[in-house]
């Protein structure tokens, strides 16, 4: 069982990360676009890593040519590139559906008067804080992901739409899931 001091230690820490996300979110200019990027970023290298397990001897044989070095590189860049533009056409899609819409703005109006009303802040804090736990506990691949980018303790804005979208998505893999997360965000 944590100590008192542990967990009045781990408040503080929440909290903090709070007000950098909050920080963060006002320095950029769509950071819901962004977190819709990094979901898909995550869930794009989940299929590729998929899609490697599966792999026969096809990729054994490209790695035996002299030019391996340059073939690697290519890839990596190319894969790099297209996993950024495909991430961040999907984002827009989904941040342009009327449904996704209708429900961010929702949030967002419900959760943008928090400067006036200070008083509730600790129980954003509260709810940011255990979606971010959730984040960690279920995708800590994800979690890292907007972690690093200071925005963890957001997700709890589009933690609804995610988990809808990750529920209707269960039991598939690849492009399969990818598409029914789509279609969930966006309907």
């Amino acid at each position: 069982m944590p100590s008192y001091q542990d967990v009045c230690k781990e408040l503080a820490s929440e909290d903090s990360r709070l007000v950098k996300a909050i920080w963060n979110a006002l320095k950029r200019p769509d950071v819901i676009k962004d977190m819709f990027i990094i979901y898909f970023s995550y869930e794009l290298l989940k299929m590729r890593n998929d899609e490697r397990e599966n792999k026969t001897s096809a990729r054994d044989e490209i790695l035996k040519i002299n030019s391996r070095a340059a073939k690697i590189l290519s890839d990596y860049v190319n894969r790099k590139l297209a996993t950024e533009v495909a991430a961040s056409a999907l984002s827009t899609i989904v941040i342009n559906s009327v449904n996704f819409k209708t429900i961010a703005f929702a949030a967002i109006n419900r959760y943008s008067i928090w400067a006036v009303r200070v008083v509730n802040v600790y129980g954003y804090a509260q709810r940011a804080s255990e979606s971010s736990r959730r984040l960690k506990h279920w995708h800590p691949e994800h979690y890292e992901f907007l972690y690093k980018n200071e925005i963890e303790m957001l997700y709890f804005i589009i933690e609804p739409s995610i988990q809808k979208s990750i529920k209707n998505s269960s039991g598939d893999k690849g492009l399969g899931r990818l598409i029914k997360i789509i279609y969930s965000l966006i309907k």
